[in-house]
C-alpha cells in the first residue's frame, strides 16, 4: 500500500515539466535571435556592396549633371561650348581633340564629398589609345547642338577599400529650334506682295503664314480700320514692315518673324502670347498698346538666302514643258511654260512693258469627288471671282480682293500678288490642307473651265525664235491615274529637260495630261523649311538631355 502511494506521488513534475519547456523556448529564441543577427548581417554587406557598387555611377551622373550646369550658364550655343571647353581642360594632343581627365574630375563636386567615398580619378579609357598609351582617335566632340566626351573612365575607391571602375561615352545634346520639315499644305497663305486689311473685318489664321513684299517700300502687312488678325500659326514670317492703326489689333500666338518694323498706333493693339522676333524696331504710341513681349531695341535674326536672291515662288513654282502647236509658225512641240504664262498674268518684256497671254482671265479648276479634294487656279482679273473653297491647293497669278466673309478649310492659298480684305461681319477663318488632300490635289489634272478647250498662250520671252507666235495647247480632265499608259507625242526634249523642267505625257491627239502638282517645284520643302529655320537660330544651352553610350562597368 505504501508502495503504491509512492508511485501515485507526482510532486515536482510540474517543474520539471516548466523546466523542459523554458529550455525548449530559450533554444527555439538563440536560435531565431541568431538567424535574425545573420540575416541582418547578410543584408547590411548586401547593401554596403550594392552601396559601393553604385559609388561609380553616383560620380558619373554627377559629372553629367555638372556639364549640363556648365553649359546652361551661356546665353547661347557658343557660350555654352566655350564653357564647357574651358572646364574640360579641352586641348589637342597630336591630331586628336580630348580633354584633361584632372579638369574633369574637378566637375565631380558631390560624389567626391561622401562620406563613404575614400578616392575617385578619372582618366581617358584605354580603347581610344594605342599600344603606346597614345590617343588614336577623338575623345572630344563638339558640334553646334552636341557636346561628347568619350572613354570616360571613373575608379572609385571607398572607405571600406572596395573598388569600381565605370567607362562611358557622355553625350549631351541640345534641342534645335528649327521648326522641322515645313511644306507648302502648311500654310494657310504664301504671298509675295502685300497683306491688306486697310478696310477692317476680322480673320484668323491657324496653319503657317508667308507674306513678302518684294522690292516695295509699302508695309508688308497693313491692318487698320478696326480689323483684327489673330495669327495662330506656328511659324509665321513677315518680309517687310507691319502697320496696326486705326484701332486695329494684331495677335500672335506662335512664333513670327518679322524681317522689318512694327508700328503700332492710334488707339491700336500688338498682343503676343507667342514668341516674336524682328529685325526692326516696335513702335508703339501712347494711345496703343503693347500686350507680352517683345523686344523694342533692333535685333538681328538670320536669313535665308531665298529671300535675298529672288522671289520665293520663282523657288516654289516651277516652269512646265506643255504640248501645243504654232498657230502663225514653227512645228507642233513641246514648249516651256510658267503658271503664270497659263493664267494670263503679265510677263516681263524683254523690249520692255508687259504682255499677256492671248486668252486672259482663265480660271483652272480640278475636283476629285472621292478624294474630297480641289485644286483652284486663278488667272488675271479673277480678282472678283474669287471664291470659299475647301479641301483646296488654291493657286493665285494675280491680286485678289475678298469682300465677303469666305472660310477656307482645309486649304492653301499661294499667290505671287496682293491679297487684300474688305469690311466683313463676323469672322472668317483660314486653316491648311491635310497633307492627304494637299497630295490628292496635285495628282489633280490641271485644265481650263471649260475641259479640252484649246488655250492660246504667248510663248516665253526666251523663245526669242517664236517670240510674239500664237502657242496653242489643249489639256484633259481628270486625276493623274488617268494619264498611265498615254505615250508622249514625241518632241525635240528628253527627260530630263536640260534645265531641268519635267516633261509631261500627252496624247496622240495633242492633249496635255497634266497634274497640277507638277507646277509645284519638288524641293518646296527644302525650300519652306531652309527660309523658316535660318532665323530660329541656334540650339538651347539651358536645355539638355544627357546620353551614356558605349557603357562598361568593372
Amino acid at each position: 500500500m505504501k508502495t503504491r502511494r509512492k508511485l501515485l506521488d507526482n510532486k515536482g513534475a510540474a517543474l520539471v515539466t516548466i523546466l523542459i519547456a523554458v529550455t525548449f523556448m530559450t533554444i527555439m529564441a538563440s536560435s531565431l535571435m541568431y538567424m535574425a543577427y545573420m540575416n541582418y548581417l547578410t543584408k547590411s554587406m548586401r547593401y554596403s556592396a550594392t552601396d559601393n557598387f553604385y559609388t561609380d555611377e553616383f560620380a558619373l551622373d554627377d559629372l553629367a549633371t555638372s556639364l549640363q550646369q556648365v553649359a546652361a550658364g551661356g546665353s547661347s550655343m557658343a557660350d555654352a561650348r566655350t564653357n564647357v571647353r574651358t572646364a574640360i581642360g579641352a586641348t589637342t594632343v597630336g591630331s586628336f581633340d580630348t580633354y584633361t581627365p584632372g579638369d574633369v574630375k574637378n566637375l565631380i563636386t558631390i560624389a567626391s564629398k561622401d562620406a563613404n567615398i575614400a578616392d575617385i580619378t578619372v582618366e581617358i579609357s584605354p580603347r581610344l589609345k594605342d599600344d603606346s598609351g597614345q590617343l588614336k582617335e577623338h575623345a572630344l566632340y563638339i558640334t553646334n547642338d552636341m557636346i561628347k566626351l568619350c572613354g570616360v573612365q571613373i575608379t572609385v575607391t571607398t572607405q571600406e577599400g572596395y573598388v569600381s571602375t565605370i567607362t562611358s561615352d557622355i553625350e549631351m545634346d541640345f534641342p534645335n529650334t528649327m521648326p522641322g520639315t515645313i511644306d507648302i499644305n502648311d500654310f494657310s497663305i504664301i504671298t509675295e506682295s502685300r497683306f491688306d486689311m486697310s478696310n477692317g473685318g476680322s480673320r484668323v489664321c491657324s496653319g503657317n503664314v508667308f507674306i513678302q513684299n518684294y522690292g516695295s517700300s509699302d508695309p508688308a502687312m497693313t491692318i487698320s480700320n478696326s480689323g483684327s488678325l489673330v495669327l495662330l500659326s506656328p511659324q509665321a514670317m513677315v518680309v517687310g514692315d507691319i502697320v496696326v492703326k486705326d484701332h486695329s489689333e494684331l495677335h500672335i500666338t506662335g512664333t513670327c518673324i518679322v524681317y522689318g518694323s512694327i508700328t503700332v498706333e492710334n488707339g491700336s493693339a500688338l498682343i503676343v502670347s507667342g514668341d516674336l522676333k524682328h529685325e526692326g524696331p516696335v513702335d508703339v504710341d501712347g494711345s496703343s498698346t503693347l500686350i507680352g513681349v517683345s523686344d523694342r531695341n533692333p535685333q538681328t535674326v538670320g536669313r535665308s538666302d531665298y529671300l535675298d536672291n529672288g522671289l520665293l515662288t520663282t523657288s516654289i513654282f516651277k516652269p512646265v514643258m506643255i504640248y501645243g502647236y504654232f498657230t502663225s509658225g514653227g512645228s507642233s512641240q513641246f514648249r516651256k511654260a510658267s503658271l503664270m504664262d497659263l493664267c494670263g498674268a503679265p510677263q516681263p518684256n524683254p523690249g520692255g512693258g508687259t504682255f499677256t497671254v492671248g486668252t486672259g482671265n482663265i480660271q483652272y479648276r480640278a475636283e476629285d469627288s472621292a478624294a474630297n479634294a480641289k485644286a483652284v487656279v486663278y488667272g488675271a482679273g479673277q480678282g472678283n471671282n474669287f471664291h470659299s473653297e475647301g479641301n483646296s491647293l488654291i493657286m493665285l497669278c494675280t491680286d485678289v480682293n475678298i469682300s465677303t466673309q469666305m472660310n477656307f478649310e482645309n486649304t492653301t492659298v499661294l499667290t505671287t500678288g496682293l491679297i487684300s480684305y474688305n469690311h466683313m461681319q463676323g469672322t472668317a477663318y483660314m486653316t491648311k490642307m491635310t497633307p492627304e488632300a494637299y497630295e490628292a490635289a496635285k495628282n489633280l489634272l490641271f485644265y481650263p473651265s471649260s475641259p479640252n478647250t484649246e488655250v492660246q498662250i504667248d510663248i516665253r520671252p526666251d523663245e526669242s525664235s517664236y517670240y510674239g507666235a500664237n502657242y496653242k495647247a489643249a489639256f484633259a480632265s481628270g486625276t493623274v491615274d488617268d494619264k498611265s499608259g498615254v505615250q508622249s507625242n514625241g518632241s525635240s526634249f528628253t527627260e530630263p529637260a536640260s534645265d531641268g523642267e519635267r516633261i509631261f505625257v500627252a496624247a496622240s491627239n495633242g492633249m496635255n495630261y497634266l497634274p497640277v502638282g507638277y507646277f509645284i517645284n519638288e524641293n518646296s520643302s527644302e525650300i519652306m523649311t531652309n527660309v523658316y529655320s535660318a532665323p530660329t537660330g541656334d540650339a538651347d544651352p539651358k536645355n539638355s538631355t544627357i546620353t551614356y553610350r558605349v557603357w562598361s562597368k568593372d
